[in-house]
């Protein structure tokens, strides 16, 4: 069968070779596939049914009747019934052989049924394994997700309170350079008031030292401040709902102090004019004591030392 279907395949036109070369190898397949159930059955029958010889023998004799010869009407039985026998016979085998083929093939069917049973199953455990196995990464994702999301609220929270840290300390140290730069007036101011001839007094120069000492005391208070700034955020973790009133009293502290700061430069316009009076009477007396002519700078560095004093009291006690 074979070498038939490859010299048919030589046979072949040219212009549908393609076509043709495939039908050819799909024939071949179904006839491969045909020969083998062809020869399962034999195989099947040699050992299951009747023997192949006999039913040779069966099928090569001749099933006709003799109809040169007359039928006896008086129910004698004809010439021919052994023949009739024969033929019987058979049919008979050929029952047995048809049963036989329809159990091979329901046996056949129960195979392809459970084969593909059986692989259906290895497959939904298969499937399953891998489910199981995606489960397994989806689940740690997520952990990783929500791990990364807790690090960035971490993270945000952090840069806020540096913001307000930051924002506050910006605040306070613009208001001590207003404040700074108000005693740098009035001091200005009282040194262009100032008589050549009180140089001898010293004033001045005295002045000049214990603003020297005020800004190194100031200095000292900055430095203290910028370590109380780097151990807010560790207070801060450590007692939340006390750094929270604290937040409200430095509001209403930031109040206080520019109410004080108002009321400071309107009495400290007065007092200049009222220096201004105090000097001009000095220069027309001769005799004036030291301390009431050092009047204004001892206002002035009493003054400046209520306002350090302020700020230490203002800040925290670390």
């Amino acid at each position: 069968m074979k070498r038939e279907l490859a010299e048919l395949e030589k046979r072949a036109l040219p212009p549908a070779e393609g076509c043709r070369k495939q039908d050819l190898m799909a024939e071949i397949d179904r006839m491969d596939e045909l020969e083998a159930i062809t020869n399962a059955l034999d195989e099947y029958q040699s050992t299951k049914l009747f023997s192949l010889d006999v039913r040779r023998d069966l099928i090569g004799q001749e099933a006709s009747f003799d109809n040169s010869q007359e039928i006896d009407t008086n129910e004698d039985l004809p010439e021919n019934v052994k023949q009739m026998e024969v033929d019987e016979k058979l049919l008979t085998t050929l029952d047995y052989d048809l049963i036989s083929y329809e159990s091979y093939l329901s046996a056949v069917k129960f195979n392809w049924v459970e084969a593909a049973a059986k692989e259906s199953l290895s497959r939904a455990r298969y499937l399953r394994k891998r489910d199981g196995i995606y489960e397994t990464t989806l689940k740690a994702l997520q952990a990783a997700i929500d791990d990364d999301e807790s690090k960035i609220l971490e993270m945000a929270q952090e840069l806020q309170d540096r913001y307000t840290d930051a924002q506050a300390t910006y605040k306070l140290n613009r208001a001590l350079t207003n404040d700074i730069a108000d005693l740098e007036l009035e001091l200005n101011e009282l040194k262009m008031n100032q008589k050549e001839d009180d140089m001898e007094l010293m004033t001045i120069s005295e002045a000049t030292e214990a603003a020297g000492d005020l800004e190194r005391q100031l200095m000292e208070l900055a430095s203290k401040l910028s370590e109380n700034h780097q151990q807010i955020p560790k207070l801060k973790a450590q007692y939340p709902k006390e750094f929270k009133l604290v937040d409200q009293l430095r509001v209403e502290r930031n109040a206080l102090d520019k109410a004080e700061g108002d009321r400071r430069r309107t009495l400290g316009g007065k007092t200049k004019r009222s220096s201004i009076a105090k000097l001009e009477s000095a220069r027309t007396c001769s005799i004036v004591d030291p301390h009431v002519r050092n009047d204004e700078l001892i206002a002035l560095i009493i003054s400046v030392q209520l306002f350090l004093a302020q700020l230490q009291s203002s800040l925290p006690e670390n």
